[in-house]
């Protein structure tokens, strides 16, 4: 079976019990029922989804009041199919379908989404699906010297509405497209996408333009080199891959337009949500460091990031407070205030995801929660759902959505949704699957060749805690105190 994340030398296997090293403290900050054996289920094939918007493609009720319509309901049109009138029936549409989309007050404008639950990663047929799309939309447009409609689902109401073609383009090969992506991708191919965009190296899936770039944080095996219970061995590239989006989204969190919230302060937008990704890849990883050390998911990222612990703790995301309005049954501390203030610190983000039980009393991916408390809420909206590797069917991979893409044309979108594909796979291919385990709780107490004795964390040293000291005072030695700086002896 091919696990991953934990190369199995880390792990002495021939008993169910664990060792437990030194004692535990009493901020036990990462639950003990975490350790339990992992509840597998079966893992879907891994999907790519495809959305491509047409902003210059609208449709109008013509003589309707679409403007009296309520916000709520104008909400409703977002992802309704739209079926042309007259047109279609000897035109396939293989998991693929048009859609509606809509930008504040304006009218609704076009996105045609292939389905990524229905195209398989590694199956190659994601170009052949974009000549299938290339050749029925150029096929309709010619309508709209015939005056073409649509029907759009659940707005009988205001059916049929007219298609406004843009002039003078009237080919569908001329039409600028904005993309989006969305497929299972392992936390090694995501780190490679974060270096791409940051190094604004040639990548489909990564954006080279937006200044977030700039402020990606790429984690290192010496981003770790303080925290001694957080062994060589633990730090793979999946390791890297989680702490480098983790880390970025808190340091550009202050960025963010509270109009859109956190999702556009970054081209990659986690679909499953942090805590499932936490859980599965790196939560045990952290647990000698967190019980034994006194370290917390907190101190790790703020350290990894470069801000200092009092700047971090002044990091927001950031929402519209008008927009958080739909009900989220989970209760937490401060929710109230969270929602009414539409903010949410990033201390209290991590301390909840890791739970700190100094702190936080459950564990919970707020940045889900407050996002979809939103109507446009989608961090985080699959909550733990992961698919699989490609070849590797028992192989996690959490979805991400990928956004910001360079614009393209409808001539050429068949081939980009083929390169689209293409780099999934190579990303893919770059996750550690040989005999490795994501959560080394999944094979307690089973054996694995060539590892006797018992299961054991690979033995590392606390560091001693840096302490940072006002002007004129200096550390003392590592008691966590400081001290004045005596005169200067003269010569």
């Amino acid at each position: 079976m091919a696990l991953r994340g934990k190369k199995p030398g880390c792990w002495n296997i021939l008993s169910p019990q664990r060792i437990t090293l030194g004692p535990i403290h009493s901020v036990l900050a990462i639950p003990a029922s975490a350790a339990a054996p992992h509840n597998k289920r079966a893992l879907d094939v891994p999907g790519l989804g495809v959305e491509l918007e047409i902003a210059q493609l609208v449709y109008d009720p013509k003589g309707k009041e679409y403007e009296d319509m309520s916000p709520d309901r104008r909400e409703q049109l977002k992802g309704a199919e739209i079926t042309p009138i007259g047109f279609g029936k000897d035109h396939p549409k293989e998991n693929w379908k048009i859609t509606a989309e809509i930008a504040g007050t304006n009218k609704p404008f076009t996105e045609i989404i292939l389905d990524g639950k229905k195209n398989e990663i590694g199956k190659h047929a994601t170009k052949k699906l974009g000549e299938e799309i290339t050749t029925y939309m150029g096929d309709w447009a010619p309508c709209r010297d015939k005056d073409c409609k649509v029907q759009i689902e659940g707005f009988a109401e205001f059916n049929p509405w007219a298609v406004l073609w843009p002039k003078p383009e009237t080919k569908f090969d001329q039409l600028r497209i904005g993309p989006q992506v969305t497929a299972a991708m392992p936390l090694e191919g995501l780190l490679q996408v974060l270096k791409d965009g940051k190094d604004k190296k040639d990548n489909v899936l990564a954006n080279k333009g937006a200044s977030y770039n700039d402020k990606i944080v790429i984690a290192t095996k010496d981003s770790f080199k303080d925290f001694g219970k957080i062994t060589p061995d633990d730090i793979t590239d999946e390791f890297l891959g989680f702490f480098s989006l983790l880390t970025t989204y808190c340091v550009v969190a202050n960025d963010n337009d509270e109009r859109y919230g956190p999702k556009r302060s970054l081209n990659i937008m986690p679909r499953t949500d942090f805590l499932g990704i936490y859980k599965k890849f790196i939560e045990e990883k952290l647990r000698a460091e967190v019980t034994e050390c006194g370290n917390s998911l907190y101190t790790i990222v703020s350290t990894v990031s470069g801000v200092s612990n009092d700047k971090l703790k002044e990091h927001e995301f950031k929402w519209k407070p008008d927009d958080l309005r739909n009900k989220v049954d989970q209760d937490w501390d401060g929710k109230d205030d969270m929602i009414k203030k539409g903010r949410l610190g990033v201390q209290n983000f991590l301390d909840t995801l890791q739970m700190n039980d100094k702190v936080a009393k459950k564990q919970l991916d707020l940045l889900k929660l407050m996002d979809l408390s939103t109507r446009h809420g989608q961090i985080g909206g699959l909550n733990d759902r992961m698919e699989s590797v490609v070849d590797h069917p028992e192989s996690p991979a959490p979805i991400f959505e990928f956004r910001d893409l360079e614009v393209t044309t409808g001539g050429e979108v068949a081939k980009r949704m083929g390169d689209y594909e293409d780099k999934a796979i190579e990303m893919h291919k770059k996750a550690n699957t040989d005999d490795a385990v994501s959560n080394p709780a999944d094979v307690v107490g089973k054996p694995l060749p060539g590892i006797a004795g018992v299961a054991k964390r690979s033995e590392g040293e606390c560091k001693p805690k840096k302490t940072k000291c006002p002007p004129g005072q200096v550390p003392i030695g590592a008691t966590g105190k400081c001290m004045d700086v005596g005169p200067i002896p003269k010569e």
